[in-house]
């Protein structure tokens, strides 16, 4: 029998468990249905069969273990031999009794982490031994290495914005909001785009917001934001939101797209932030099994210790030929290959402070976004 059946075998004879608790069934329903095949289908490519999952939400559990033999998924653990992981990061490990064990604040990072996990531990020549592995954080000196130089900063010095390197996207009203050039400016080094209610404001009474974006456009390499989001105070709060993100030509035309790996190219929200310590990332693309309906691929952040309105936080993507990889202060949280790969187009670089429609909280309530610096790298052959 090969050494890898004999490995899958024995690795068959644990419990996998993914687990999470009650109060975090919402984060749990977004992510799921995905995380399960996605994690199956990596078990299949390394040892050829599934892995029994169950899914547990009983606050318990965190001390109760299900058999003699555990794979867990989840976080906060209380297990002899599992460490006091850093909210933050993310990691695997072995105990001494042979519990396998996964933590992330993104929960469809355990994708990566398994699949980093069986290379590791299904090679012929691997034993299943105690061990203990932390993603490590992402540089400036990482992208060097790689042969990324820059190509682009603004650090805001200076009283306004460069016209020559910065437009308002949409200025006038929807009909829902506006977008004005009085809702931004720059002061003490930063952006700062601002969202509330004016009676007189450039087109009438009204919500107005702004929506910026670079003139020159980019293609793949590295794109990176250091914000202070606005205060949010929830996806279904009818307020407004910071984002930080990057637009194909056309990313919601079938035809054009072609599943984001068209000249339409696709839609990569680098950050999309709905609360305090809640960090949302997604891809957008038409054309997926030949429909002209929008597909996206949600990436969450939740649980990090973080205070994202009330401190400024770094946001990145890498964006090579292979596929997309988000970073949040360094932390790798997302590795996809989307639907069937990455954009080749050159796209539209953008800091936007979103107003939701409607906006339902009340109009003396007054937003901002500050944005410090906005930096791309790219390498000298995608220049």
């Amino acid at each position: 029998m090969p050494k890898s059946a004999n490995r899958s075998k024995a690795l068959g004879t644990y419990q996998a468990i993914l687990w999470f608790p009650d109060d975090e069934k919402p984060y749990l329903k977004l992510g799921l249905p995905r995380l399960q095949d996605k994690l199956q289908a990596v078990t299949r490519k390394h040892l050829g069969c599934d892995l029994p999952l169950e899914v547990v939400s009983d606050g318990s559990y965190s001390l109760e273990k299900k058999g003699p033999k555990e794979i867990l998924f989840g976080r906060q653990f209380r297990r002899p031999g599992i460490p006091d992981t850093d909210p933050a990061k993310s990691c695997y490990g072995v105990t001494a009794d042979g519990t396998v064990y996964f933590h992330s604040p993104s929960i469809l990072f355990f994708v990566t982490l398994w699949d980093r996990f069986l290379e590791e531990f299904s090679a012929p020549s691997a034993s299943l031994k105690e061990c203990f592995r932390e993603i490590p954080s992402f540089s400036h000196d990482d992208l060097r290495k790689a042969g990324y130089r820059p190509v682009f900063e603004d650090t805001f010095d200076g009283d306004r914005l460069d016209p020559e390197v910065w437009h308002l996207r949409r200025p006038g009203s929807n009909g829902k909001s506006a977008q004005a050039p009085s809702q931004y400016r720059v002061e003490n080094g930063k952006l700062i785009l601002t969202g509330e209610y004016r009676e007189e404001g450039e087109y009438g009474p009204g919500w107005y917001t702004a929506d910026l974006a670079l003139l020159k456009r980019y293609g793949r390499g590295y794109f990176e934001a250091t914000i202070r989001c606005s205060l949010n105070l929830g996806r279904r709060a009818g307020d407004f939101w910071s984002a930080f993100w990057i637009q194909g030509p056309s990313p919601y035309s079938a035809e054009k797209s072609r599943c984001g790996v068209g000249p339409g190219g696709a839609e990569l929200d680098i950050l999309e932030n709905f609360g305090p310590d809640y960090q949302t990332s997604c891809f957008w693309c038409a054309g997926v099994d030949g429909k002209d309906d929008l597909y996206g691929e949600l990436y969450q952040v939740m649980g990090a210790g973080a205070d994202y309105s009330g401190e400024y936080h770094t946001y990145g993507l890498l964006w090579d030929e292979k596929e997309y990889r988000l970073y949040l202060d360094g932390m790798l949280y997302a590795c996809t290959e989307f639907v069937c790969g990455t954009s080749p187009a050159e796209e539209e670089v953008c800091v936007s402070l979103c107003a939701s429609d409607p906006i339902l909280v009340d109009r003396s309530v007054k937003r901002e976004m500050f944005v410090d610096s906005v930096r791309i790298w790219q390498k000298p052959s995608e220049n």
